[in-house]
């Protein structure tokens, strides 16, 4: 019945919408994204984060940066070179049927006739997912002649940028 139906598509859009209309929150990976990171050596880690759909990219790179700092700070550095980095987008397709009815008269020489009966369509979507990942490699002085960061300053100064 077509109430029922309507009622079931309203229900699912909301859902959707709930789900899924914030951009990734800094977390750990989950099932709208997050962080996640594996250790490489005693102080190399390769740190990653996956936006969602609502993520703009220069946020997925700065929640795989302020990672990159919480880590360093949480193993005892200070600070840390990036010796790798890679930004993608993922894009995910996908189509949601949408179920109309319709009705009407046609009319022509010689009689009309009425019609009626459901129709099916279907919606198509693209999500962008950006990507982050840097490979850092961790160290408690600053090295001399290489770009470095510290690790306090970005932890403090994205934290901060992010309300986090």
């Amino acid at each position: 019945d077509r109430g029922d139906f309507m009622k079931k598509a309203t229900i699912l859009i909301c859902t959707l919408i709930f789900i899924g209309g914030c951009a990734t929150a800094y977390q750990s990976q989950g099932m709208s994204g997050g962080f996640s990171e594996t250790q490489l050596d005693t102080n190399v880690y390769t740190v990653r984060f996956s936006g969602n759909g609502y993520t703009s990219p220069s946020k997925a790179a700065d929640f795989a940066l302020l990672r990159s700092a919480e880590i360093t700070l949480m193993r005892g550095y200070k600070y840390f070179l990036i010796i790798d980095k890679n930004s993608f987008i993922k894009q995910t397709q996908g189509s949601m049927p949408v179920r109309n009815y319709e009705s009407g008269t046609i009319s022509g020489y010689g009689g009309s006739a009425r019609y009626s009966g459901y129709t099916t369509s279907y919606q198509n979507y693209t999500f962008n997912k950006p990507r982050s990942e840097n490979t850092i490699v961790m160290l408690k002085e600053r090295p001399a002649g290489s770009v470095s960061y510290n690790a306090q300053i970005i932890y403090n100064d994205l934290s901060s940028k992010y309300g986090l």
